[in-house]
């Protein structure tokens, strides 16, 4: 039978060289993705699509877009049907239809969050 204290030992060694990795992983892949998509524009799908050398590299960065209802409140009378149909069931957004929004109507500018989200990225070949 093995030495528990051993054991343990190499699990703590390799706990903190996983974290480690982790951590040296996110900060890379923030790096990367910032590099990537400077001026770039996604895809319909919000991706991003790239060639490094002979690699095909996909950068998808989500968004979460949140109703602020209160705003939502004080403006509806004031928003098109277009923008009203984004709504689904208060306080959930059909993203695809606020997809298709301007940019510059009263749903964006005034009653909804938008967080971007951690950049994902997939090396295709």
């Amino acid at each position: 039978m093995r030495d528990r204290a051993y054991l343990l030992g190499i699990w703590e060694t390799a706990d903190h060289m996983l974290k480690v990795a982790k951590a040296l992983e996110s900060r890379v892949r923030d790096d990367l993705a910032a590099e990537l998509l400077s001026g770039e524009s996604p895809d319909a799908s919000g991706s991003f699509n790239f060639y490094i050398d002979d690699k095909e590299v996909t950068v998808t960065v989500a968004q979460s877009v949140t109703l602020e209802e209160s705003e939502y409140d004080i403006h509806l009378a004031d928003m098109t049907e277009e923008e009203i149909a984004a709504v689904k069931f208060r306080p959930t957004i059909d993203k695809k239809e606020f997809n298709k929004l301007p940019k510059d109507c009263i749903l964006h500018q005034e009653c909804v969050v938008i967080k971007t989200g951690k950049p994902t990225i997939k090396v295709l070949s």
